[in-house]
């Protein structure tokens, strides 16, 4: 995961209560949720991530 500013680093901030619903109910770590306003917020997003050098890992 990527720790600098970005998509995942956003995506911690936004709607912690959802991502910690989704966590228990699924079984997966919280960092593995990224939480958007559809799929063009998502996408806008991952570019923004990508272009601010957040990269993939």
């Amino acid at each position: 995961m990527c720790g600098g500013p970005g998509l995942f680093s956003l995506s911690r901030q936004r709607m912690p209560g959802l991502r910690q619903a989704l966590e228990r109910h699924h079984k997966i770590p919280a960092e593995y949720i990224i939480c958007g306003n559809g799929a063009a917020d998502l996408i806008f997003g991952l570019a923004a991530a990508l272009r601010l050098g957040g990269g993939w890992s």
